[in-house]
């Protein structure tokens, strides 16, 4: 464990597999947490080459252009062969491998509809060159799903798979989704009401996380008077009493309606409406607001262009692997999950940085529709617009207005998300459904692969993990959480399990770290001069402290590194382990071996998601955990610990039933660990007798 799983457990494996499946020329793959793809490649291409000469190949495929060219294809296949005949292995993650088959899926669908399509290509009115665009680049088709063909082939069966933090890769809330064919899903008119209106009602209380607060009396209220708000959007004419009641205790998930319940309606789709709202506010919405924006979900990170026309898949709300790790490209296999957890998201967070230009180029072009209306509004939006922004929407153009002016501007619009009395707040919610949510379409066709489909492509497995069982903060959260430590600055890594700091990048949180302690530097006995961290590709680097004395402003230099072994480390950034400070990222808190001090100790952030799994992961970051040398320290939020005292009935002041918890769990982490190593070493013996008895046949 003190070397790492990785390095060492996983270039052995690939060395014996190889002899021992000699004869039959098998393809070894490798599978690895995505997220430590770049640092584990770097780190056993090295090992392998040096201890058993043996060549590792990375093998990294996504749903885009480039990777989807014949030639990209055309080179997988020849590396797969290569490493056949020559007992070189691969290197790759599970999404590469699902996205590699759903891909051949896709190609065929694809191919299908374009024959479809020249049967009846006279019918359709399209222009020459495009028509002549299209048909050389489908007919490629045919091409790339026979490579494609070949190279799941030879994966299915001729591969040995092994499979490293094999509980992470092979959780069941991992999979792969594709989508295909038309965007012909759209939300509906009342289906964004309905939403938007709960989260009107929600919205403050998500913002200040206040809701894991309220009472059960203050929630049925809330829910009360949500439902009155969903029944004014859905009914459009007179009901009874007694039918407005039945319909309200429905939506309260208290009672069912009948056929007889409709009668009297004009409107077909009520029972349909109903049926949906009672869905999302009573079974998709508690999982929604359980999740965490930023962390769990959020917006894309991909900066909108002006001249971009159809870009409305980057503003709704997508996956995250981990905190400020979006899944590019990706998006909910559920679209109603999209709506929910896109309105959660501005009204928690309101606009992120990378969206304000979109939402003025909003206003602007809503102050040109008024104007060639000869409307008089379009003077009162300039107005209001001037006040509030200090610009003039009419001439300014939003492309060039400076980075403090949009900061500045974003302030001002996330502050008044909530206030019916300022301009920005209707204008906002209308951009928000106009801009964001109506222009939002989904293909109908999904393809899906889990982690079920994956152990069905492969003849044999082999796993192995070290795991037993299977309100925003700012950058200046950092220095509160430093200055209230008694021992001013002892610590050598912050691993943020609880995913502490969201909406910012790795390389910015580094950054603030590396200002914070040169600041210090003088009143305490920190020696930290570099910052090491994995940057926004999961690159390993290091940020090193500005040469320039009290000159807190200028550009830190980022030096990378990619290998995480100590004397790569050391050369490359000469300084030595006491003089660097590890920020392990959420993603990062698994499987990452990074060696620290032998005499140090560590802060570990925690929320109330936190599962005994991911704490007892992330503590592991320090490998001398169990020779009692580390320690940890653990960072709670505060909503966290009054959730924590709350379960234990503990007053404010009572703080030691926290503390042995934190005790229990330390000794827990030890004896787990002390299994694994034992089950460990047999696993190695159990090898080297196989290898024996091979060698002697």
């Amino acid at each position: 464990m003190g070397e790492g799983k990785t390095k060492v457990i996983g270039p052995i494996l690939a060395f014996l597999q190889s002899k021992i499946f000699q004869d039959k020329k098998p393809l070894l793959i490798f599978l690895t947490p995505e997220s430590l793809i770049e640092t584990n490649s770097q780190d056993m291409k090295i090992t392998s080459k040096y201890s058993f000469n043996q060549k590792l190949n990375l093998l990294q495929f996504s749903r885009n252009e480039e990777n989807i060219e014949k030639e990209n294809l055309k080179n997988i296949l020849e590396m797969i062969e290569k490493c056949k005949e020559n007992y070189e292995f691969i290197i790759s993650t599970a999404e590469s491998i699902q996205c590699l088959e759903l891909e051949y899926i896709s190609l065929i669908d694809e191919f299908e509809k374009w024959e479809e399509y020249k049967k009846n290509q006279n019918q359709n009115q399209i222009s020459q060159t495009k028509k002549q665009k299209e048909e050389k680049k489908k007919e490629e088709i045919p091409e790339k799903i026979k490579i494609l063909n070949q190279i799941l082939e030879i994966i299915k069966k001729d591969s040995i798979l092994t499979i490293d933090e094999v509980d992470n890769v092979l959780s069941v809330f991992r999979n792969v989704n594709f989508t295909t064919g038309e965007k012909d899903l759209k939300f509906k008119d009342y289906q964004i009401e309905v939403v938007k209106t709960i989260y009107k009602e929600y919205g403050y209380e998500l913002k200040e996380e206040k809701n894991t607060t309220l009472t059960s009396k203050e929630m049925e209220e809330k829910q009360k008077k949500i439902v009155e708000n969903i029944l004014e959007i859905l009914i459009h004419e007179q009901v009874d009493n007694q039918t407005y009641e039945k319909y309200f205790d429905y939506l309260m998930n208290e009672v069912s309606l009948s056929k007889e319940d409709f009668e009297k309606q004009k409107d077909q789709n009520l029972p349909e409406k109903l049926a949906w709202s009672r869905y999302i506010l009573n079974d998709l919405l508690p999982q929604v607001i359980d999740k965490q924006p930023n962390e769990h979900f959020g917006i894309s990170k991909e900066k909108w262009k002006f001249e971009e026309t159809n870009s409305n898949q980057i503003h709704v709300a997508i996956p995250y692997k981990a905190a400020n790790k979006p899944i590019e490209g990706s998006i909910f296999a559920n679209i109603f999950e999209t709506l929910c957890k896109t309105i959660h998201y501005y009204y928690y967070i309101g606009l992120p940085s990378n969206k304000i230009q979109h939402f003025l180029s909003f206003l602007q072009n809503k102050y040109k529709e008024l104007t060639s209306q000869n409307s008089i509004q379009h003077s009162k939006l300039k107005k209001q617009i001037e006040e509030e922004f200090k610009i003039d929407i009419s001439e300014v153009r939003i492309e060039q207005l400076p980075k403090q002016k949009l900061e500045e501007i974003q302030k001002i619009v996330n502050e008044n998300l909530f206030n019916s009395k300022v301009f920005v707040y209707s204008h906002f919610h209308q951009y928000i459904k106009e801009e964001i949510l109506e222009q939002f379409g989904s293909e109908s066709r999904q393809l899906n692969s889990t982690s079920s489909d994956l152990c069905s492509f492969f003849q044999l497995i082999v796993g192995y993990s070290g795991t037993s069982q299977t309100k925003e903060r700012d950058q200046k959260s950092w220095k509160k959480i430093l200055e209230k430590n008694e021992n001013k600055f002892p610590f050598q890594a912050f691993i943020d399990v609880g995913a502490y700091f969201k909406g910012f990048s790795n390389t910015e949180i580094a950054k603030e770290m590396m200002i914070f302690f040169s600041k210090h530097k003088k009143e305490t006995q920190n020696k930290i001069k570099g910052i090491l961290f994995f940057d926004e590709t999961d690159f390993l680097s290091i940020i090193r402290e500005n040469e320039e004395e009290n000159d807190f402003n200028l550009k830190f230099p980022i030096i990378p590194i990619g290998r995480s072994d100590p004397k790569t480390i050391q050369t490359i950034t000469q300084l030595n382990q006491e003089e660097i400070f590890t920020f392990y990222d959420q993603s990062h808190t698994i499987g990452a071996d990074i060696q620290q001090p032998l005499f140090c100790e560590a802060l570990l952030s925690i929320s109330e998601k936190t599962q005994t799994v991911q704490l007892l992961q992330g503590a592991m970051r320090m490998r001398k955990l169990n020779f009692g040398t580390q320690k940890i320290s653990f960072v709670i939020p505060q909503t966290t610990s009054i959730f924590i005292k709350s379960i234990l009935s503990l007053s404010k002041k009572e703080n030691n039933k926290t503390t042995i918890i934190i005790a229990i769990t330390t000794i827990k982490t030890i004896t787990i660990t002390i299994i694994i190593m034992i089950i460990m070493t047999i696993t190695m013996i159990i090898m080297k007798m196989i290898l024996k008895l091979s060698n002697s046949k």
